[in-house]
């Protein structure tokens, strides 16, 4: 049996994703989606983090987020809920 991987709860302004396996939060964090100033808490955490303090998100590479054109919006995380 695999090993569990570790939930997160992603909090991009005012609202919060959950639960996000680790593996999605890296795609979203190479994928530009998810900022260093974004805050995420897991199990252990006293309270939210920023995502560029959290030394085991640190590893993965970062882009910026795509630049998107008036009327061309697009939701960050389709198919994802939010609260």
């Amino acid at each position: 049996m695999a090993p569990e991987e570790t939930s997160w709860q992603l909090k991009k302004g005012r609202r919060i994703f959950l639960p996000v396996p680790t593996r999605r939060l890296q795609r979203w964090i190479e994928e530009g989606r998810v900022a260093e100033d974004d805050l995420v808490w897991r199990s252990g955490f006293s309270g939210w983090k920023r995502v560029g303090d959290v030394e085991e998100l640190k590893r993965f590479p970062k882009k910026k987020a795509p630049e998107v054109k008036p009327g061309e919006e697009k939701p960050l995380f389709p198919n994802f809920s939010a609260f």
